[in-house]
């Protein structure tokens, strides 16, 4: 190895030089190969030839850089001496796992890299870097990276300022005084969470989502985040059908229960629950703007999205007629509920039927209307007509069928909901079943 050798490597350095700092490995190839000259030196006692070597005119201005930059600490000859940041406990149990031994931390501690630090239970610590102040809660475990910035193994960081939590699904970059919270579940799974501010995402290969303050995103696997943020004009794949559908469900389930507490003289359960469901509505734009195979979700505020938006959101995605009809039901049957949930005078169905007693709860709400709404209503009753289906033939024997439909109708009572029900059941009923029973067959006692 020869000063030769290291002018050969920064010229090659100086030639590919960007504005970018230049690869931790790259610096460390450099720095070993000064180190080991150095060594040489000093073993073969020369430091004169050293300098006059430094300062003769065969000199290139490659290696005399690489002197001035090592005595500015650009390329520093030891970067186990580098102050990367501060840590402060907070409270609780900190230890600092270093160069492999492992200390707990009494007091602020300056931070290098390589450093890594261990947040016991219900303890906390704040971490300094640059511009980027971290506070490490409880059971977190965070390492000091060599290019600066922070890598959270587990754990969750609050952090606010400039810089990057570096995670294994990405990288969450802040800009000026964001504010924003970094968890990595046991599994992996990176959550990112905008307070204030803007803050760029990038996943394993660079490519990146811009999130503003109110929204957040979850890497649940190492899927590129171009590959499946999907555009505007990009139709909804089954995945985020399906998800539509089931938050659909949930929504009138939980309306519904609330009208029953409601009815019941529970105000308080009432109320939860129709906050509940509202928020599971709006929760359908969370699917519109997250990965098309839903590993990557993208949450925003809900409370900042009204009622009436979810359908112009979502129409705007899909014209699967179905889907909206029963979206603007639920928006029906949501804003019925808060604008009477104070006067429901009618009366609670009490019936072994679950899906009857839903079917009238439904009925009894929609009348309530002072405009045309029987299409959304009839959108909703058929819901709970086909449950009551989804019941009769679950056993794929047609004398159990009809033995299970005749049992479930002798539950009814004698009333115009009842006769209502069974009229729009008999439409719906299978073809097959309709040959076994005959047309009227099993309804004509009601």
């Amino acid at each position: 190895m020869t000063f030769h050798d290291l002018e050969k490597a920064l010229r090659d350095f100086f030639r590919t030089a960007t504005t970018r700092s230049p690869r931790t490995a790259y610096k460390n190839s450099l720095k070993t190969l000064l180190h080991e000259e150095f060594q040489r030196a000093q073993k073969e006692r020369v430091p004169f030839l050293f300098w006059r070597r430094l300062f003769s005119r065969t000199s290139s201005l490659g290696f005399v850089s690489v002197i001035a930059l090592t005595f500015l600490n650009i390329f520093p000859a030891g970067e186990g001496d580098t102050i990367a940041g501060q840590i402060t406990p907070q409270g609780g149990l900190v230890e600092i796992m270093r160069e492999g031994s492992v200390f707990v931390l009494e007091g602020s501690l300056s931070l290098k890299p390589g450093d890594c630090v261990r947040i016991g239970n219900r303890s906390e610590a704040e971490i300094t870097l640059g511009h980027l102040t971290s506070i490490a809660k409880d059971r977190t475990t965070v390492c000091v990276q060599d290019e600066g910035g922070l890598f959270l193994e587990q754990g969750v960081l609050h952090n606010k300022g400039t810089g990057e939590v570096m995670a294994k699904r990405g990288v969450s970059r802040g800009d000026k005084n964001t504010h924003f919270i970094v968890i990595v579940s046991d599994s992996g799974e990176m959550k990112t969470i905008v307070q204030k501010n803007n803050l760029s995402v990038f996943d394993s290969q660079l490519r990146r989502t811009q999130l503003s303050a109110g929204e957040e995103i979850s890497l649940r696997t190492d899927t590129a985040l171009e590959d499946v943020l999907a555009p505007k004009d990009l139709a909804l794949s089954d995945s985020q059908l399906e998800a539509l559908a089931s938050k659909l469900i949930i929504t009138r389930t939980k309306a519904l229960a609330s009208m029953e507490a409601f009815l019941q003289q529970n105000a308080s359960k009432g109320m939860r629950d129709l906050i509940s469901a509202e928020k599971s509505f709006r929760s359908l734009t969370q699917v519109l703007d997250s990965a098309r195979d839903l590993t990557i979700i993208k949450r925003r505020h809900l409370r900042f999205t009204t009622l009436s938006e979810v359908y112009d959101q979502l129409s705007d995605r899909t014209k699967d007629v179905e889907l909206l009809q029963e979206t603007q039901a639920i928006e029906t049957l949501l804003t019925l509920l808060r604008r009477n949930r104070t006067s429901l005078g009618f009366s609670y169905p009490q019936t072994q039927v679950q899906t009857f007693n839903r079917y009238v709860l439904l009925e009894q709400l929609f009348s309530l209307s002072q405009k045309e709404v029987q299409k959304e209503l009839h959108v909703l009753q058929k819901k709970y007509i086909h449950n009551f289906l989804r019941k009769v033939t679950n056993s794929p024997l047609k004398t159990l069928q009809i033995s299970t439909l005749q049992k479930e109708l002798s539950k009814l009572p004698k009333n115009h909901y009842a006769t209502r029900f069974q009229e729009v059941l008999q439409k719906e009923l299978p073809y097959d079943l309709v040959d076994q029973i005959g047309p009227n067959g099993i309804f004509q006692s009601f």
